[in-house]
């Protein structure tokens, strides 16, 4: 791409490491909700199918600014900050907001303290549950 620098591409590594916390959290959710509902497989194949397609991730968001309700849609939805994490350092060549970092991290705060919670509860028991 014109215009974009390659000096922007350190700026990815805050962005991987939060990304990768919010993975495993997830998975640690993931698992213990596999576990313990068997359903779960299918009930997140088609969540994350709706989710992809209500994330900015074909498209950009800018291309919604006008649109009022899409707009805000995509404003509430914690994939968009997560997806600028990567995009902006890549196309646009600078560091995402203060304000991106921020949103993402207390979504990466908050999915894992719920993950541990979880497994806190149930992990002498979910070894019963297989």
């Amino acid at each position: 791409l014109p215009g974009v620098s390659l000096s922007a591409l350190p700026l990815l590594l805050p962005s991987i490491i939060l990304l990768f916390f919010l993975g495993w959290s997830l998975a640690m959710l993931a698992g213990i909700l596999n576990t313990y509902f068997r359903d779960v497989q299918h009930l997140m194949e088609i969540a994350l199918q709706m989710l992809f397609y209500l994330s900015p991730i074909l498209y950009s968001p800018d291309m919604f600014a006008n649109r009022g309700g899409l707009a805000s849609c995509l404003n509430y939805n914690p994939v968009t900050y997560l997806l600028a994490l990567v995009r902006v350092p890549v196309m646009e060549g600078h560091a995402a907001s203060g304000a991106t970092y921020g949103i993402c991290t207390l979504l990466v705060l908050v999915v894992g303290a719920l993950s541990l919670l979880c497994l806190a509860r149930v992990g002498r028991k979910i070894v019963f549950w297989i």
